[in-house]
């Protein structure tokens, strides 16, 4: 189905780095949203990233990112210091 979700993962974020699956063949979108009280950490790279507190991209509370897919990569997510 043209324009349909391919696949869609909720990570739970804390102090330590949590990784998503990796990104589908067919993507072309990912979004990554923050439905925490607190700011969300996040890598998007190759197939180990790891996501730091205080140098990786930020998602702001109750905020929707939409970055261009890589198929093959993984989300990683730490609650932002």
């Amino acid at each position: 189905m043209a324009g349909g979700i391919l696949a869609s993962e909720t990570l739970t974020v804390s102090e330590t780095s949590a990784q998503s699956g990796l990104t589908p063949t067919n993507s072309v979108i990912v979004s990554i949203a923050s439905t925490e009280i607190s700011a969300v950490a996040f890598d998007y790279s190759s197939s180990d990233p790891t996501a730091s507190a205080t140098t990786s991209a930020v998602v702001l509370p109750g905020e929707r990112i939409w970055i261009d897919a890589i198929p093959g990569n993984k989300v990683a997510g730490i609650t932002a210091g």
